[in-house]
């Protein structure tokens, strides 16, 4: 919500103007002063992230020299280090309790199943490629022998032109003879 509706925006009059649908307008001024602290500032990290569940578990019951408000709260402090500190078996490191290696990056199968589509579609590329070669190749041959044939054909109609001379020359001289 915060990225969302206070972070685009420069300064606390946009903010009001663009309030989030499903707060009042006593809430959101009130979140909106909050969010503007020096306090709620702090707690935010220098990478600008968000603070962790421990972070801010330690921010909310530690005094201004670090030290916990009480042996309650040290205590749980103390057990959520020492349990971070333990890997369990089967979790990916680094986010949180929860995430199983397949939850993050999916089943071998599925991955498996993903590098044989891959390979699948660069054959289907490379056979595309190779049809488009074939089909431009014959393209050019049809062409030359289209080509070859108006050649002959011409060549053809021309000998049967001079043939057919020829022949009316003789009729002609052999009927004028008789």
């Amino acid at each position: 919500m915060k990225a969302k509706y206070y972070n685009p925006y420069n300064t606390d009059e946009e903010r009001l103007c663009h309030r989030p649908p499903h707060l009042s307008d006593d809430d959101w001024r009130w979140l909106i002063h909050f969010w503007g602290t020096p306090e709620a500032k702090a707690q935010k990290k220098e990478d600008r992230s968000e603070p962790n569940r421990i972070e801010m578990f330690a921010l909310t019951h530690t005094r201004k020299d670090g030290t916990p408000v009480d042996d309650h709260s040290k205590e749980i402090m103390m057990r959520y280090i020492l349990k971070s500190w333990v890997q369990r078996h089967g979790r990916v490191r680094g986010y949180g309790f929860g995430p199983t290696p397949t939850s993050i990056f999916g089943s071998t199968s599925r991955r498996r199943s993903g590098v044989i589509l891959s390979t699948q579609l660069e054959n289907a590329q490379e056979m595309l490629i190779a049809a488009e070669q074939k089909f431009t190749t014959a393209t050019e041959e049809l062409s030359n022998v289209k080509d070859e044939l108006s050649h002959v054909k011409e060549t053809f109609e021309e000998r049967l032109i001079e043939v057919q001379k020829k022949t009316r020359e003789e009729v002609k001289e052999e009927f004028e003879e008789k």
